[in-house]
């Protein structure tokens, strides 16, 4: 079975491809690709979601936060510390590498994500109790990204695809290093560190700004993730040795390698039906990942939790079915290595004059690389989530 179901390719929610310019002679998916696919409009999200909300206004029920997510992301990490603490002394036993595999990957891919899902504010109504869980979250991680990360991904809701901004997409250099398939491959079993790398090296965040010195970095949320951290990771090393750090370790890297769950780094906006730039999958393991396989569901509404995107998708039906979905996570990831017209050059770019709905102001002059402010309106091209502000 093809791990990509395509249902009515031809058609969008409005009855027309999302993106006709998408579309050219050269997407066969026989032979490898030397570019990008490149698209002259805007993401598609913002103005679906603008359609949405005046077709079914009761969308907006949808938005609000889970108090489900922090007993979730609390489990997660307890059965991580518990793995660690009981493999203690096992590291050169297969008891410790099939646990990393199994047990870890699918825990700290799911932290990932958990994380993910607070980095919008959908676990708790105020600010602070989100910023500490995702700290908590981070901690089976090892290395402190969560503040990190919301930066970079913020801009990826926001100017997804957009040349240089969105830190989603592999660089030029990247995509021409592994376009075959042994280059594929390598990079299936190292992407996580791609993914957790990329941003900060190739890209600029724009939506939010970053710490420019030592003391705005001090009274940041950046040293809050450092603070909580860093003592934790020394606590365990100090009481129990190197060995549970090994296993937060390979159990990150198994998750981000060739992993049921690592499916989706791939699955989520590699274009595999020439036209469209966002797939979303349906299937058991979204239970396990915090349901981010409802990935056009969530493009479209961030401020959406997790366990509400079902229901969002059964108000506006024929703005979904028609999409290409994704069947399976593990099988795309094969499928990626194995087909040759796929790599890292299967991701639609565009240039920043056109993000935003064409009022980014990056494009050119004295004012390039600045981002108008986040609205609050989640009609707005500019929203990104609950909060607006543009601090560190």
């Amino acid at each position: 079975m093809s791990p990509l179901r395509n249902r009515n390719t031809q058609l969008s929610s409005s009855g027309t491809k999302e993106d006709p310019q998408l579309v050219s002679d050269d997407d066969s998916l026989s032979k490898r690709r030397s570019d990008f696919h490149w698209s002259g409009q805007d993401e598609p999200h913002a103005a679906r979601r603008k359609e949405m909300l005046a077709k079914y206004p009761q969308i907006r029920s949808l938005m609000r936060h889970e108090p489900i997510t922090k007993y979730y992301v609390l489990t997660l990490v307890a059965i991580q510390f518990t793995a660690a603490f009981l493999l203690r002394n096992s590291w050169n036993t297969w008891q410790f590498w099939v646990t990393a595999y199994v047990v870890g990957g699918t825990c700290s891919s799911a932290l990932v994500l958990g994380i993910h899902e607070v980095t919008h504010f959908l676990a708790f109504k105020q600010f602070l109790p989100n910023k500490i869980l995702a700290c908590i979250g981070n901690l089976p991680i090892v290395f402190p990204f969560c503040v990190e990360f919301k930066k970079y991904h913020m801009d990826h809701h926001r100017f997804q695809g957009v040349d240089g901004i969105d830190g989603d997409v592999p660089t030029l250099f990247e995509a021409y290093l592994f376009n075959s398939f042994a280059g594929k491959l390598f990079f299936c079993i190292t992407q996580i560190l791609f993914y957790a790398l990329r941003p900060t090296f190739s890209v600029k965040p724009v939506t939010y700004k970053m710490p420019k010195t030592f003391g705005e970095f001090i009274v940041s949320w950046h040293a809050m993730n450092f603070a909580i951290q860093l003592p934790v990771m020394a606590l365990v090393y100090l009481n129990f040795g190197l060995t549970p750090i090994l296993y937060f370790l390979f159990s990150v890297f198994f998750g981000g390698s060739i992993h049921p769950m690592a499916g989706h780094f791939i699955a989520e906006h590699y274009v595999m039906t020439p036209g469209y730039e966002t797939y979303s999958y349906y299937g058991a393991l979204n239970a396990l990942a915090f349901n981010v396989g409802y990935h056009n569901e969530h493009h479209d509404f961030p401020n959406v939790p997790w366990t509400l995107l079902p229901q969002l998708r059964k108000i506006a039906p024929e703005y979904y079915e028609s999409l290409p979905q994704t069947e399976s996570w593990f099988m795309t990831i094969f499928k990626f290595i194995g087909t040759p017209g796929l790599g890292p050059y299967s991701r639609v770019k565009r240039m920043p004059a056109v993000a935003d709905g064409g009022k980014f102001v990056g494009s050119s002059g004295k004012d390039a690389g600045v981002a108008p402010a986040v609205e609050n309106d989640v009609g707005s091209v500019n929203f990104v989530g609950r909060e607006a502000s543009a601090s560190f």
